[in-house]
């Protein structure tokens, strides 16, 4: 298991490290920033610790339409967030005791957007932060919640309910830059 130290010595840190346990395929790197995909499951593992900490993690859904939510289960406690498309900030609550967080997604990203590629695809997981900071907890689940409910919003509202109804625009000849 590759060991990824966590916190950079700020009040934020739990002096912790977690390693990225199965289901995780070898590192990348988008836009500078290194990630790794995972397939349907995967696992993190970390050290047992006496108070609540939090996971936090940066994920990439490649699906628009919040049909791809990530499923949690730390020390027995279920827990799923909804994704928007792109990058997701989530934070998952860590119980004292808790050893493993097993991660989970109901639907991989189909073969034909990455051909050629065997591997199955879930999700892009960027290295998570296990820290012991309410506050931080709060803001970060906080900030998905709004941008969740902006998404389904946007969804289910009136603007995207007439967007729907109206026809396909008729090509005009004139090409757009």
């Amino acid at each position: 298991l590759a060991t990824e130290a966590i916190g950079t010595g700020n009040a934020m840190s739990a002096l912790e490290a977690t390693a990225w346990g199965e289901g995780w395929h070898a590192w990348e790197s988008e836009g500078g920033q290194p990630f790794r995909w995972m397939g349907a499951r995967a696992s993190f593992h970390f050290e047992a610790w006496g108070a609540t900490r939090y996971l936090g993690l940066t994920v990439k859904t490649p699906f628009a339409d919040l049909s791809q939510p990530l499923s949690t289960l730390v020390a027995d406690v279920p827990g799923a967030f909804d994704l928007v498309h792109g990058w997701n900030e989530v934070s998952i609550e860590v119980p004292p005791g808790a050893t493993t967080a097993d991660l989970g997604v109901n639907v991989l990203l189909p073969v034909e957007r990455h051909p050629g590629d065997g591997r199955e695809l879930g999700i892009q997981v960027r290295p998570p932060r296990l820290h012991a900071d309410p506050a931080h907890h709060a803001r970060v689940t906080g900030l998905h919640a709004a941008r969740v409910l902006g998404t389904r919003r946007a969804r289910e509202g009136p603007a995207a309910a007439t967007a729907r109804s109206l026809p396909p625009p008729v090509p005009c000849g004139v090409p757009i830059p």
